[in-house]
């Protein structure tokens, strides 16, 4: 299999995975009265397949936002819940940016650097959120507030779970292009 043709099957999978991890959590938020907590793990698996394929990475959590346009469609206009859910999710790909300042190594080896890469993904998608909801009339601060704390949790969990899938899942966070490039000078005859 090509590289090409190698990435569009991995970044089709992680998409795969957030919209059925998404499409659970919003079924799940919907049927049960009063949820105590929101879990959702799109921004886990984009942070992962951002580290894989870079900016690229960035089209799971597109995919993330799809089930909430089903389930969370209210008052409000198609072309906005786009905005918010779907295309505000695409600003996670600022998140790539800390590669210039972090080697995307020590993301995987290294507790703070993979703590600071998380949050960089977070905030920029909370700042995107926060300025589609003060385009509708919210303030930015306001809106960019709530929403860190109703995402707090998640952002938490996703802290547990990359260090977690880091520690035992070897090879699933890394930059695939050095991976297979790695790989093929290991194993020379393979094509």
């Amino acid at each position: 299999m090509d590289f090409n043709k190698y990435r569009f099957a991995d970044l089709a999978v992680f998409s795969l995975m957030a919209l059925v991890a998404s499409l659970i959590s919003e079924y799940a938020y919907v049927k049960i009265s009063n949820p105590m907590v929101y879990l959702n793990f799109g921004l886990l698996i984009s942070a992962i397949a951002i580290v894989r394929w870079g900016f690229l990475g960035t089209i799971p959590y597109a995919f993330a936002g799809i089930p909430l346009l089903i389930f969370r469609s209210g008052d409000a206009s198609l072309p906005f819940q786009i905005s918010y859910y779907i295309l505000a999710n695409l600003a996670i790909g600022f998140s790539a940016f800390t590669f210039r300042f972090v080697d995307k190594r020590k993301i995987g080896q290294s507790l703070p650097h993979s703590i600071f890469y998380l949050l960089a993904a977070f905030m920029s998608v909370s700042l995107a959120k926060g300025a589609i909801l003060s385009l509708a009339g919210d303030g930015f601060v306001t809106a960019t507030y709530s929403y860190i704390l109703a995402e707090l949790f998640n952002l938490v969990i996703t802290i547990i779970a990359f260090v977690f899938v880091n520690r035992f899942g070897k090879g699933l966070i890394v930059d695939m292009r050095t991976y297979i490039i790695d790989m093929q000078k290991e194993n020379p005859a393979h094509d």
